[in-house]
């Protein structure tokens, strides 16, 4: 009698595994074609908004991994003063005060913190608010911290 091998997945249950990741993988392609054309036809001011945009993704993703479970996630953005003030808050552990400067060095990284990442995200910021000349900074609150920065607005 001849046996049959049994497979895990059918042909279409793959399919409908992999079809999502083929589409993902396509449009992460797309996106990045049309961030080069941008920079490649505008020059450095596009370049500067794909640096600004990668940079409040790092601030988020940083918040976000950092807050504590069941804790606030605030994310404001408010005109004022001809200034667009970007601030971005997680409720949790707060940083020590001989460790607020480091955060922004390259490949620093809190021995407390439960979130391991490379050391990067930080200085990256820092790198892109520096090179724009623009105000930056973090600040420990009662309950959590926050990380803002300032854009100047032209009317």
């Amino acid at each position: 009698m001849e046996q049959r091998k049994r497979y895990l997945f059918t042909n279409r249950d793959l399919m409908r595994l992999i079809a999502p990741l083929i589409v993902e993988q396509i449009l992460a392609v797309t996106v990045g074609m049309a961030d080069t054309m941008m920079v490649s036809s505008a020059g450095e001011a596009a370049t500067s908004g794909v640096s600004l945009v990668d940079m409040i993704n790092n601030l988020i993703i940083n918040a976000k991994k950092n807050v504590q479970p069941g804790g606030i996630l605030k994310l404001c953005l408010m005109d004022e003063n001809g200034e667009l003030h970007f601030s971005v808050y997680n409720q949790g552990c707060l940083i020590p005060k001989e460790n607020i400067k480091k955060i922004w060095e390259k490949f620093y990284r809190d021995n407390r913190s439960a979130y391991r990442g490379s050391g990067l995200g930080l200085a990256i910021v820092a790198q892109v608010l520096s090179m724009q000349k623009l105000n930056y900074g973090v600040k420990n609150l009662a309950d959590g911290v926050q990380f803002y920065f300032s854009i100047p607005t032209v009317k």
